[in-house]
């Protein structure tokens, strides 16, 4: 999935999916709780940061890059 949400960002130009605007739409579904407790405003703004993070860090978290 996350491949996938890389290759949408290689053309934000002509889709206007950003990093954020990807987090945003997929980080409550990818980065639900098993249980809903807590402010779910927050959990939310936490959901889509992890989303973008992933994004943004994909070759270093899932090693596509050569070694540094």
């Amino acid at each position: 999935m996350c491949r996938h949400l890389k290759r949408v960002l290689e053309h934000t130009d002509t889709n206007r999916m950003t990093t954020q605007n990807i987090g945003i739409v997929f980080g409550t579904t990818l980065m639900r709780p098993e249980r809903d407790i807590g402010n779910m405003a927050v959990n939310m703004v936490y959901q889509n940061q992890a989303v973008e993070l992933i994004l943004s860090e994909f070759d270093h978290i899932f090693g596509t890059r050569g070694p540094s």
